[in-house]
Parts: C-alpha cells; sequence; structure tokens
C-alpha cells in the first residue's frame, strides 16, 4: 500500500540536502521564462 506512495522522485527529494534544493531553487528563479 505504502509502497506505491514512495515513488523514485520523491525519495530523490526527500534526500537531496537543503543547499542543493536551494541551488536548484535559485536557479530556477533566474529563469525569466519559468516565472509565472
Amino acid at each position: 500500500m505504502s509502497a506505491r506512495k514512495k515513488s523514485p522522485l520523491s525519495i530523490h527529494i526527500t534526500s537531496t540536502p537543503p543547499k542543493r534544493i536551494q541551488d536548484l531553487v535559485d536557479t530556477f528563479n533566474k529563469q525569466p521564462l519559468l516565472k509565472a
């Protein structure tokens, strides 16, 4: 039941260090075309 909940993507996100997540956020925010 819960095995389906833990997708590879969510596991990857959970194991990503906060610094790396912040880097991804900064990179995303630097792309004007991707901003809503």
